[in-house]
């Protein structure tokens, strides 16, 4: 009866409503699917007032309708949605994680404005004993607007402690949302955690950071200018971004730590360390003396080739003699494949004058 019902149109299907719900309790895990799946064939406004009945189904046993129940409600709209607000809250408290969570998840939904008188039944989800209920309840909290997630900063900086990353990383992109002078406030409960053990947190921490206002990240570089070390391409990329919210003189004066990122084994961070020497204006580099070790060249005709654009006919620099090798044999490699394409390129054509010869 219900694959019957499912072939129905929505507007037909909608006066059946009434005898398909309690179909959601049947005993048979097939038939409380079946449901589920004819009940999503419904237009959202006729199917919204039952997210309730359908958010229980959650705390099944069968994966399968659980994924059903997501997929059915990720059709509401905010909307529609915020009208049922006062049906989903309760299942905030309910003892299965997997409710808990995809009501979370669809409290996100909703516009802020709208999300904010609920702030406080959210709250208490970021100690549940589930990390993924604590990082739904991070990410739901995060779709507030800054003035209203600002007064809850301490509850959210306390889970910097929490043993999962991914709740780190909900928190430091919560707080990322937040207005530089707010987030300002909180830079040192951040900072240690550029020396965590998962390279996703760091860097998450390193964007973080980013989004502070020059003079205020400004005393915070020694901090983050040893992760131009690290082992990650991404945070040592991550940390050259963050480095170029810097005033152009301030980052002037660190061009020594950035210059040996030209020869990086990763071509986007060599890049970036490029894009953050320019931006110094060079300063940094015209004042650098390598005299132990070192020798002046114009880096303009030297570095025209190869992954790094034109800097300017006439620049010189003090660059470090060990940068050189490292540079040749990214020049040369660069050679290489451009012969290969120009190779693959001449074969093309000539395959192509040869098929249209025949």
């Amino acid at each position: 009866a219900l694959q019957t019902l499912g072939k129905l149109e929505a507007p037909t299907l909608a006066s059946h409503t009434a005898a398909i719900l309690p179909l959601l309790a049947d005993g048979d895990g097939d038939v409380r699917q079946a449901a589920l799946q004819t009940l999503g064939k419904l237009e959202v406004p006729t199917l919204a007032p039952h997210v309730a009945a359908i958010l229980l189904l959650l705390a099944d046993g069968g994966l399968g309708v659980r994924q059903d129940v997501l997929q059915t409600l990720g059709k509401l709209e905010a909307p529609t949605l915020a009208l049922h607000v006062a049906a989903i809250l309760p299942l905030l408290a309910h003892e299965d994680r997997h409710v808990r969570q995809a009501v979370l998840e669809t409290l996100g939904k909703l516009e802020a404005p709208t999300l904010a008188p609920h702030v406080a039944a959210i709250l208490p989800l970021l100690a549940d004993g589930e990390w993924g209920v604590r990082q739904a309840a991070l990410q739901t909290l995060g779709k507030l607007e800054a003035p209203t997630l600002a007064p809850h900063v301490a509850a959210i900086l306390l889970l910097l402690a929490d043993g999962e990353w991914g709740v780190w990383q909900a928190v430091l992109e919560t707080l990322g949302k937040l207005e530089a002078p707010t987030l300002a406030l909180h830079v040192a409960a951040i900072l240690p955690l550029l020396a965590h053990e998962d390279r996703h947190v760091r860097q998450a921490v390193l964007e973080t950071l980013g989004k502070l206002e020059a003079p205020t990240l400004a005393p915070h570089v020694a901090a983050i200018l040893p992760l131009l070390a690290d082992g990650e391409w991404g945070v040592r990329q991550a940390v050259l971004q963050t480095l170029g919210k810097l005033e152009a003189p301030t980052l002037a004066s660190h061009v020594a730590a950035i210059l040996p990122l030209l020869a990086d084994e990763d071509e986007d961070v060599s890049r970036a360390a490029m894009k953050m020497l320019r931006r110094s204006g060079w300063g940094g580099v015209l004042q650098m003396s390598w005299h132990a070790r070192g020798l002046t060249m114009a880096l303009a005709g030297y570095l025209l080739v190869g992954p790094f654009p034109a800097m300017g006919l006439g620049l010189g620099a003090h660059f470090g003699l060990s940068l050189l090798p490292t540079l040749s044999a990214r020049k040369r490699r660069h050679d290489d494949e451009s012969q290969q394409q120009s190779s693959h390129k001449r074969a093309r054509v000539h395959a192509a004058g040869k098929w249209g010869s025949g």
